[in-house]
């Protein structure tokens, strides 16, 4: 374990800390924080008795995997896939929970005791999903699994959906037919082969996830 002071903060290398990513790194994650978060600003201008009509705001400030405490204070929801905050006069977001996690080095004065990545870097950080980055104008670093446990609950509740979606239609319902086939190309033969790709992916990947709880160790996201 690593201690390091930064502008008044301590942060700890082993322990994962706030990480800080530019909005253009992150644009799928940008656009769900949009949709679905809460507009803290909105919010005060609500509760000081503004009219919604009449609300405006250029640079707002969006939480996303929140929940208000009985305080009336929002706070990170730890069963939430992600808890970032997006702001917009910074062109940044704060991921202060999630359940991955990367490389990171401190940051600059604006953000005390937190790290933008690195996969140099010596402390680790709260990160997004592979899925949040811009594959399209970046190269997808390396991410690992902070909580193991509902990762593993999520991809289980996605390997049930996949055969949900293949075998409860009636179109699929002649795919068994095309399993000791090689030659023929047709569509359902190709829909069955991706099936089992997928499913195969998913078990394997649902066995590292289990060795690496097992035995408390460091696992890389795995997307499909």
């Amino acid at each position: 374990m690593t201690l390091l002071q930064h502008w008044g903060k301590t942060i700890d290398t082993e322990v994962c800390t706030t990480g800080v990513f530019n909005i253009s790194d992150v644009w799928h994650l940008a656009d769900n924080i949009e949709i679905d978060g809460i507009d803290l600003d909105y919010e005060g201008f609500i509760a000081e008795g503004g009219d919604p009509d009449e609300y405006e705001s250029y640079e707002p400030t969006i939480v996303l995997g929140f929940k208000k405490g009985d305080d009336g204070i929002y706070e990170e929801d730890h069963d939430a896939r992600i808890s970032a905050i997006l702001n917009s006069d910074s062109n940044t977001i704060q991921i202060v929970h999630s359940r991955y996690k990367m490389r990171g080095t401190p940051c600059s004065p604006c953000y005390p005791g937190q790290c933008t990545p690195d996969e140099n870097g010596d402390c680790w950080i709260y990160a997004p999903s592979k899925y949040d980055f811009d594959e399209m104008n970046n190269t997808i670093p390396e991410i690992f699994v902070h909580d193991i446990e509902a990762e593993l609950r999520s991809v289980q509740e996605d390997r049930s959906s996949l055969f949900k979606n293949y075998f409860e239609r009636t179109e699929f319902a002649e795919l068994s037919d095309f399993r000791g086939s090689s030659n023929d190309h047709s569509l359902r033969e190709r829909m069955w082969l991706n099936y089992v790709a997928s499913m195969n992916q998913m078990n394997d990947y649902i066995d590292t996830l289990i060795i690496a709880q097992r035995a408390d160790i460091t696992v890389e996201q795995r997307v499909f």
